[in-house]
């Protein structure tokens, strides 16, 4: 149940990130944040709830799971701010012969 929710707050938020790609997309358009059913601020405070009770639910079955449920909501956060970033151009490097 903990990564059920912890996932659907990762699935809300990279939706509502991604809201303005998706609604030209031809089958992205019709997902509920692309298509307007769920706006965009709901679908953020949504993510929060679900990762909060995904948190919860975590804290009261173990530690362990309480840890493992926060290390993947941060490191996916961390995945969709890095993956919002251009990747830098990656170059051979130039070789340069004596002559």
């Amino acid at each position: 149940v903990a990564f059920c929710l912890a996932a659907a707050g990762v699935y809300l938020v990279n939706d509502a990130k991604d809201v303005a790609e998706d609604r030209v997309h031809p089958v992205k358009r019709h997902r509920p944040i692309a298509a307007g059913t769920v706006p965009v601020g709901l679908a953020y405070a949504a993510a929060v709830v679900a990762f909060l009770g995904a948190l919860a639910v975590s804290a009261l079955a173990s530690m362990p799971l309480l840890i493992g449920i926060a290390v993947y909501a941060v490191k996916m956060a961390r995945s969709e701010t890095m993956c919002s970033q251009p990747m830098p151009a990656l170059q051979a490097p130039h070789s340069h012969r004596a002559g």
